[in-house]
């Protein structure tokens, strides 16, 4: 599909037929989409999508006018002179997940390329048509940042994805993280996720965090707990949510889990799809399965009581 070849140019596709022994059916065993790229292209297209015999699947050169449907039609069909029809097919929600796969390789690559300059000015104004924005450093030194909230004396708290969870206070990250944070598992697009701080926090101290939770034998799934900071600890965790053990899966990507509380003090968490597109297309497979779901809890009492919402 890559390796140089002009767009203008309107060749098939090449694509190499993954050789399939047996059909794999995410609703019936976990679908790792690195492996399943490992064994079906990895022999043709490189280990890491660099291309080899065939070509490269990263650098965003196609012979063929792409779009995912494209994309995916071709990892279904083959090209002339492979062994299509030959082979059971791959299942939509496997096809689906390998279109996926190679996109964030593509996004991986373009980003690589883009040279990373800080800002050099503490403060940037901009004028568009309509407004006007300001555009601050708040603050340098964070390694994957991905969620935060504010306490109410005006500290910040950072999630790192990785794994730990920083301090922002009058404008300067503390040097180290909160000691004591759930252990998480972070590989791929799992880590340390989102924070949210409760609204009654001047009366309970609660601290809410998201987090990829490891299952054992390279599974993990989206689960929730609380906690209370004390000398730079966490402290006093609770378990709000962990889901049932079928729920884990050998995916890493889409574990979703952004958080918010409403006026009356509950707290909606969202659960991504992991990947698996049929787990999300009815609400009672939703709902069995765990994934592709809002989840509230009920912030009262040890154990909080969790629905969910289609």
């Amino acid at each position: 599909m890559g390796g140089g070849v002009p767009f203008a140019e309107s060749m098939t596709a090449v694509l190499c037929m993954f050789l399939f022994v047996g059909s794999i059916q995410p609703s019936q065993q976990s679908l790792n989409v690195e492996k399943l790229y490992g064994e079906r292209c990895a022999a043709c297209h490189g280990d890491e999508l660099q291309g080899a015999s065939a070509s490269s699947l990263r650098d965003g050169v196609w012979r063929i006018r792409e779009n995912d449907a494209t994309i995916a039609r071709r990892i279904t069909d083959g090209h002339a002179g492979d062994r299509a029809g030959k082979v059971p097919a791959l299942g939509d929600a496997s096809v689906r997940a390998l279109v996926i796969y190679i996109r964030e390789w593509e996004a991986r690559e373009r980003a690589s390329s883009i040279p990373w300059r800080p800002p050099t000015l503490s403060r940037l104004e901009i004028s568009s048509e309509r407004e006007q924005f300001a555009l601050e450093t708040v603050v340098v030194g964070l390694v994957d940042p991905w969620g935060l909230a504010f306490l109410p004396d005006g500290r910040m708290l950072v999630t790192e994805r990785k794994g730990q969870l920083r301090v922002v206070e009058h404008g300067a990250l503390l040097p180290e993280p909160i000691a004591g944070v759930p252990l998480v598992w972070a590989k791929g697009q799992g880590g340390l996720l989102d924070v949210a701080v409760d609204p009654k926090y001047a009366e309970n101290g609660w601290v809410y965090l998201s987090f990829s939770d490891d299952g054992g034998g390279d599974r993990a799934t989206t689960a929730v707990a609380r906690g209370r900071l004390v000398s730079g600890r966490w402290t006093d965790q609770q378990v709000l949510l962990r889901p049932p053990v079928e729920s884990y899966r050998q995916s890493m990507v889409h574990f979703g889990s952004r958080m918010a509380f409403d006026n009356e003090g509950q707290l909606f968490v969202s659960i991504g799809d992991r990947g698996f597109s049929d787990d999300h297309r009815i609400c009672g497979r939703r709902m069995a399965r765990f994934i592709g779901s809002l989840r509230v809890a009920n912030n009262s009492g040890m154990s909080p009581s969790v629905r969910v919402h289609c």
